[in-house]
């Protein structure tokens, strides 16, 4: 079938805010769902056709474009904002001679040893690591002399999951009983100091860099607050926005949107952690566009047609800041709120029930809501924050609400 010949893009997993960003540059959008997608009713009335993947294979996710095709014709593009689509999206739309990055490219960044090997060209982006399955691990841990104190976590992983912080014999033992087996995992050094990602889209090889974020993290690594534009020197934002232009350089990012992790450690300096060739999760994005007005979405299309805006470097006429809430685990049974005259955020999110278990917080998947704010410097959103999250009082219990 030739299909209709409408103006589409495909978009692979469900994206609100890339529904949102495929509308506003005038073109309609062809859906895959992937497992686990929940379809809003904004993303019901923004698509134009919707087809179901049944796994995250490429092939599986390419019979599901097809269906797409033979009812709206070719697209101006495939893409995805999913750390699960994204590979399927580079390889059908490298496959169909449509624009993307390689699936190289995308591999490197998804796989974190791959990334380590790319950058070791580079020795300002240079880092030992040991990678492997925990047998693997086990019997090269203790030959390599730059391991002291070290990080495990999954060589694909994605949501701060099961991240190890080793500074001891005994946490490591520990975990070498306890890994899942199977698993591959990649080992670092733990390095010291501020985190920070890089939010930026890359037009014909040219990197364009949106801003800085200050992220907080808790003792197992999770992330529960994010600050933009993160309050550092112009030398500081300089030095890592340097590193990272080298980073997606060598990794060969040719178009779209990144996010790029960077510590900035007290001996190395900047040292990029890793990089995901889509925009950052936990509304960092939306924090973007309140402080400079620029939508890394639409960016991140347009750079893969010949669409390209003029380039202006983001003039920051705001702050914006996200704080998650951090309860202790058990059952909810009951929220009482006070609010502060004066304080308006952006929005509350409450994603617990009363009578719902909390789990521990563990990996970006356990939070249960968040404060999302902004003011006029750093500073004032997070006094916002923090007054509007003291008004909030969680009243939870280790037992249950209901026997």
């Amino acid at each position: 079938m030739g299909g209709i010949g409408m103006q589409w893009i495909a978009l692979i997993g469900a994206s609100e805010q890339g529904i949102r960003a495929i509308r506003t540059l005038g073109y309609a959008c062809g859906l895959v769902t992937l497992p686990g997608n929940t379809l809003s009713a904004e993303l019901v009335e923004n698509t134009q056709i919707i087809a179901p993947s049944v796994d995250h294979t490429v092939e599986s996710i390419h019979a599901a474009v097809k269906a797409l095709i033979d009812v709206l014709g070719s697209p101006r593009a495939i893409v995805s904002f999913t750390e699960l689509g994204l590979w399927p999206a580079a390889a059908i739309s490298f496959a169909r001679h449509l624009p993307t990055n390689t699936p190289a490219v995308i591999a490197a960044t998804r796989n974190k040893a791959q990334m380590r090997e790319q950058l070791r060209r580079n020795k300002r982006l240079a880092l030992p690591y040991l990678a492997g399955t925990r047998r693997a691990i086990v019997a090269q841990y203790g030959q390599r002399a730059w391991i002291g104190s070290s990080l495990i976590k999954p060589l694909e992983g994605f949501g701060s999951q099961q991240i190890h912080p080793i500074t001891s014999s005994d946490q490591f033992d520990q975990w070498s009983q306890e890994a899942p087996p199977d698993t591959a995992w990649i080992v670092e050094p733990l390095l010291d100091g501020p985190e920070y990602s890089v939010e930026a889209v890359t037009h014909q090889g040219s990197h364009y860099i949106l801003g800085v974020t200050a992220k907080q993290v808790n003792s197992h690594f999770v992330e529960v607050g994010h600050a933009f534009p993160a309050p550092i020197t112009p030398s500081q934002q300089a030095a890592i926005e340097g590193v990272v232009r080298e980073a997606l350089s060598e990794l060969h990012v040719t178009m779209g949107a990144s996010h790029t992790e960077v510590i900035w450690d007290r001996q190395r300096g900047p040292v990029v952690v890793e990089t995901h060739t889509r925009p950052g999760g936990d509304h960092i994005p939306e924090l973007v566009q309140l402080a400079s007005g620029y939508d890394q979405y639409a960016l991140a299309i347009a750079s893969c047609l010949a669409e390209w805006p003029p380039w202006h470097p983001p003039h920051y006429r705001q702050a914006a800041v996200i704080t998650y809430f951090t309860l202790p685990p058990g059952y909810l049974h009951g929220l009482l709120s006070h609010p502060s005259a004066g304080e308006k955020p952006v929005r509350v999110q409450i994603d617990v029930m009363i009578g719902e278990r909390i789990r521990p917080l563990q990996d970006s998947f356990s939070r249960v809501g968040y404060v999302l704010c902004t003011g006029t410097t750093v500073a004032q959103a997070q006094h916002v924050s923090q007054t509007l999250t003291d008004s909030l009082h969680f009243d939870v219990k280790e037992l249950p609400l209901w026997p």
